[in-house]
């Protein structure tokens, strides 16, 4: 049996959804719930906190609304990848 995910791991999730998709204009809600199995309102609700930090950029159009990642999230992409490599040095995993 797997471990749950960690609120930080569903974060890098996102991040990165909305990193692969910014060459494409963002990721929709749709997007992110297919790719980081969230449900709806659980995306609806991570999305917004995490526009809300800075970490992704919310563009709207006449139908869709779509995130891309800032400067911020992928600052703190990169982090967290450094946060793993040193956990996995000790053998430990978050």
């Amino acid at each position: 049996m797997q471990p749950y995910r960690t609120r930080p791991r569903i974060i890098s999730e996102v991040l990165s959804k909305a990193h692969a998709s910014g060459e494409d204009g963002g990721a929709n809600i749709s997007g992110f719930m297919k790719s980081c199995n969230l449900s709806y309102s659980g995306a609806v609700s991570l999305l917004s906190e995490l526009v809300g930090a800075g970490l992704l950029v919310e563009s709207r159009d006449e139908r869709l609304t779509r995130y891309r990642i800032s400067e911020r999230g992928s600052l703190f992409l990169e982090k967290y990848g450094k946060l793993q490599e040193f956990l996995q040095a000790y053998g430990l995993r978050m």
